[in-house]
């Protein structure tokens, strides 16, 4: 499963970002009596240990669970205890069996397991454990538990006969080298650990070798309040740093950005209940490699996951659900098409066993034709066979294709492989594309050709209206260009399986006639029954209606993120920009001929409409570009490098030719919440003099920005560096 819409990017659970959303309503994909903790793979198949002493897995799309490990209470290496918690690593389970005081490790297939922490009874010392309960592995399979009635939590390294104190250890207690029922833990790409302290209602995040914790989330008693937590029992990190708490005894999920005073509930508002908006005493949560959310909801006896969609923007900026009409994975053998020819490539492997990459960027608003990924995500409209009917294009269709047949969002992802790494920081640099986004030769530092991956994602849109003179869809995160649409890797194959058929003759295009015979192609005879022309049929899954409680449009976005029209700043990380570190102002006299500021969505830039202007600064606002006053750069448009606005943005003009809706955000406990909705035009007649000064200061308070009115009476504070151009 790949949800396409929003940010997902894999590191380790958690594929968040900061504009990450997520349907408030959740999906029951399992049921089970009591469940602790959950995990989901990388392939999309449910872990959960349950009351019956084992670990019960969903496949992906199973209705029923499996068995693998334990089965009957015991202290054998076949058995298993009161387990509580699991952990997934190449396809090795790592679970926490608290009867015994032991974790023990079920490689693939295993039919008993192997102790890789305690086992040496119940106790405080350092080859021992208590009463565990949240667990997380490494990539070099370092084990990390909570070791919850000692108080503290042990890093257990391979091998290793006894375990080291990484966090806490210093007995019961609310001082910041202290614990008090440490549960759940998660770890950042830096390795540092996330605790839930459970009895003192916080998370604490401890830097690596650190003899402390620091507060990130709660530590304010407990209570319902967003600034408080009550009971937490399970934590994630993004790559962003933003801490995901599953607040059990408030039946919610909370976001605390870095450095945030309070936090926002993103799932479970409503208190406590068994509806799909709802959790009632849930005791563990995880993130899926595409940034789903699962959690469980323990006295539901349920698995809830909740996900993300697409919307339909109304006129009067409430947004619409779009229904799904499902996903196709395509497995391509593509050699290189450069110039119309066929390059042959003794290098093409079948996917290397744990490789990992993305597919696009959510956080991209912006089109270059001579970049070679930005081909890689397409659009079309559908006829009534599901063909095309208008042009592909790499951005949303506009209004003039409403595509009422169904709408196709694609990606085609990178088939280079640097022959080095599975994975990389970023997901993406072990990884090229060819010299054709879909096929063509590999660049010298990616020799290796892997299969192509391509996917289809199918809307159906002809239940709403069209004519509104723009684009009226949006993606989740924020995104009306459809630029930001990109998914998750997805391996379907067996490597051994998968090498055979890259080598057998049989299977290729002319012998499977284009696929639609694989039987021909022996190496996958045994898994295809043969089949006489016109005597099978697909059978057509009955579809599941659910009421999911979104019965009317809504007023804003899930997690109110804010309609972006260029690439997004982020606001959390980068250095201070050298150049700002003395104040600048841009000037706009409102004197020109025509007096108008223009936005060109399709160059994402503002144009000063005006002869009068010196060519060198018409361009007066887009990315990639800095207006420069007297030698200071104004604006550094750099990605990740931004300064602090400490005086005011003044505007005062006249929107005509409206055609689009803005918003005006305000910044609440470092969260963008969006207090009005204003029209914006594509043309805005100035009608006094447009001043912005700012200063570098910390990045901390970073894209802050106050609009006032010219008598200096306040009308919003907050708003983003990336909206300012939406107000133009």
């Amino acid at each position: 499963m790949v949800c396409f819409q929003l940010v997902q990017v894999a590191l380790e659970n958690v594929a968040a970002c900061s504009s990450i959303s997520w349907h408030t309503n959740g999906t029951r994909v399992a049921q089970i009596s009591l469940p602790e903790d959950v995990f989901v793979d990388n392939d999309g198949n449910i872990y959960v240990p349950d009351n019956f002493n084992s670990i019960q897995k969903w496949l992906v799309d199973a209705k029923s669970s499996i068995i693998v490990a334990g089965g009957s209470s015991g202290s054998s290496m076949n058995q298993l205890k009161n387990p509580v918690g699991i952990f997934v690593r190449n396809n090795n389970m790592y679970i926490i069996d608290n009867g015994n005081f032991r974790v023990q490790k079920w490689t693939n297939g295993a039919t008993s397991g192997i102790t890789v922490a305690g086992g040496n009874s119940k106790g405080a010392e350092l080859n021992q454990l208590s009463n565990c309960y949240g667990i997380y592995v490494d990539d070099k399979e370092n084990v990390y538990i909570s070791d919850r009635d000692n108080n503290r939590v042990m890093l257990w390294t391979p091998g290793a006969t006894k375990g080291i104190i990484v966090a806490g250890g210093n007995g019961e207690g609310i001082n910041s080298n202290q614990l008090r029922f440490p549960l759940g833990i998660d770890l950042d790409e830096d390795g540092n650990i996330y605790i839930a302290d459970y009895y003192n209602n916080r998370v604490q995040k401890w830097i690596t070798d650190a003899k402390a914790g620091i507060t990130v989330a709660g530590g304010n008693g407990g209570g319902s309040d967003p600034n408080q937590l009550s009971l937490p029992r399970a934590v994630s990190v993004d790559i962003k740093k933003n801490v995901y708490v599953l607040d059990t005894f408030n039946n919610r999920i909370q976001k605390w950005s870095p450095g945030a005073s309070s936090g926002i509930t993103i799932i479970g508002n409503d208190g406590p209940g068994s509806r799909p908006n709802q959790l009632k005493s849930p005791f563990g949560m995880r993130f899926d490699s595409n940034g789903n959310i699962f959690v469980a909801d323990t006295y539901n006896y349920r698995i809830q996951k909740f996900t993300c969609g697409k919307y339909y923007r109304w006129p009067n900026g409430t947004f619409s659900l779009v229904p799904n009409g499902g996903l196709t994975v395509y497995y391509i053998a593509r050699t290189g098409i450069d110039g119309g020819s066929q390059h042959a490539n003794p290098n093409w492997q079948p996917f290397p066993k744990g490789l990992r990459m993305i597919a696009g960027n959510p956080m991209r608003r912006n089109f270059n034709q001579s970049i070679i990924e930005h081909h890689a995500i397409s659009f079309v409209c559908l006829t009534d066979f599901g063909m095309p009917s208008a042009p592909e294009t790499n951005g949303f269709q506009t209004d003039r294709y409403f595509c009422k047949n169904g709408f196709r969002m694609q990606v085609f992802f990178p088939m280079c492989w640097n022959n080095k790494t599975l994975d990389s920081p970023d997901h993406r640099s072990h990884m090229a594309y060819p010299s054709h986004y879909n096929g063509g030769d590999c660049p010298t530092s990616h020799p290796v050709r892997l299969p192509g991956v391509f996917y289809e994602a199918f809307y159906s849109v002809d239940q709403f209206p069209h004519g509104q003179g723009t684009q009226p869809f949006v993606l989740s995160n924020g995104d009306p260009t459809g630029y930001g649409f990109h998914g998750d890797f997805v391996n379907g194959w067996d490597t051994d399986v998968l090498k055979a058929v890259i080598v057998d003759d049989s299977c290729n295009a002319e012998n499977t006639d284009h696929g639609n015979r694989p039987e021909r192609c022996l190496p996958l005879k045994p898994f295809v029954k043969a089949r006489v022309d016109n005597d099978c049929e697909l059978a057509r899954p009955i579809p599941l209606t659910e009421n999911i409680g979104m019965v009317k449009p809504l007023d804003r976005l899930p997690g109110c993120n804010p309609i972006t029209y260029s690439n997004a700043v982020t606001c959390s990380q980068g250095a201070e920009p050298s150049s700002m570190n003395n104040e600048g102002t841009f000037h706009i006299q409102s004197k020109v001929t025509g007096g108008y500021l223009t936005f060109d969505s399709a160059t994402e830039r503002v144009f000063a409409n005006s002869s009068t202007i010196n060519p060198t600064y018409r361009q007066v606002w887009g990315l990639g570009w800095a207006p420069r006053i007297q030698g200071r750069t104004v604006r550094n448009s750099e990605i990740n490098k931004h300064f602090t606005m400490q005086d005011t943005l003044k505007v005062k003009g006249v929107v005509i030719d409206a055609w689009e809706i803005f918003s005006i955000e305000k910044q609440i406990d470092s969260e963008y919440v969006t207090i009005k909705n204003f029209r914006h035009g594509k043309y805005l007649k100035v009608e006094e003099d447009f001043t912005i000064s700012g200063q570098a200061t910390t990045i901390t308070d970073a894209c802050l920005f106050k609009l006032v009115t010219p008598n200096g009476g306040l009308v919003s504070e907050g708003i983003k560096l990336t909206d300012l151009q939406q107000f133009l």
